[in-house]
């Protein structure tokens, strides 16, 4: 499992959490922490870390289904998260999971 700390940038400001993920083959399984709690995620990558996930978040008012599309590395992620009504853009470092910043 390999743990990333985030930041989640939105209209609204930035927003700190962290996302655990695990691969296996080409499918990759995890959980987002941010805003109100933690979500589970599901979702694939290549041989070259191109990937795709969807999931979602809770806010304060409400969930927020997403799709995202990006890089992942062992030591980095970038996605660009598509929701109902915006976009945002994740990106995030790996670390230990006692340094994440949720």
């Amino acid at each position: 499992m390999t743990q990333y700390s985030i930041v989640m940038h939105t209209p609204l400001g930035k927003r700190y959490g962290s996302m655990r993920l695990q691969i296996s083959g080409m499918e990759l399984r995890g959980e987002l922490t941010i805003l109100r709690g933690s979500k589970p995620f599901a979702g694939t990558v290549d041989r070259f870390g191109n990937c795709m996930i969807s999931g979602s978040f809770e806010t304060l008012t409400h969930t927020v289904s997403f799709y995202a599309d990006g890089m992942l590395t062992d030591s980095d992620i970038s996605l660009r998260m598509v929701t109902e009504k915006n976009f945002f853009t994740l990106i995030g470092v790996s670390c230990m999971e006692s340094e994440a910043l949720v």
